[in-house]
Order: C-alpha cells, then structure tokens, then sequence
C-alpha cells in the first residue's frame, strides 16, 4: 500500500468493524462510509420486521436486494436511459431557447 496516497479506515457493518484501503485523493473514504451508514440503515430496518437466525442470514439477504437492483439498473439501462433523457430536454430547451428568445 503506498501510503501517501493510501489510508487504512475501519468501519462498522452490523456492528463488527472492516478495514478499508481506500485512495485519499478520489473521496473514496467519504463514499465507503456513507455506503456502510446505508447498509447498516438498511440492516436495522430489515432486523424490525424479520426473524433471521443469525446477522450472517440477515446480511445475505441485504446483499441479494442490492444485487438485484444493480442487474435491474443493467438489464434496463437505467443510467443510459437518464442521460438520453437529460440530452433530449437539452435539445428540447436548445429548440425553445432559440426560437423565442431572439
């Protein structure tokens, strides 16, 4: 690890701590700490409602949920379908802008 652009965090995930390596410059600390602050949100509103034998399970199935969201996001192009949608009110804004503001 060259530590001059590197440093070690520990965060908490259902309440045992993980270290991370993360770049210093590419505010990657800020994105792993507020990504374990969102799974142990979700981790504790999942642990209100269900019975789960152990943490382990409970993990697990908080895992299945943001895989499935990721396939979805891919299967449906969902960030390709943003962009074209924020290029097309571009033009749309372009068009108006052009022939009423003259």
């Amino acid at each position: 690890m060259d530590s001059d652009r590197r440093q070690r965090i520990m965060v908490k995930i259902a309440g045992r701590p993980y270290p991370f390596d993360v770049e210093l410059e590419d505010g990657m600390e800020e994105l792993v700490r507020a990504a374990a602050a969102e799974i142990n949100e979700r981790f504790d509103r999942i642990r209100e409602r269900y019975i789960f034998k152990d943490d382990q399970d409970l993990l697990v199935n908080l895992l299945v949920q943001y895989v499935i969201q990721i396939i979805n996001m891919k299967r449906y192009d969902l960030p390709g379908r943003i962009v074209k949608e924020i290029q097309s009110l571009d033009r749309q804004l372009g068009d108006y802008i052009e022939s009423n503001i003259k």
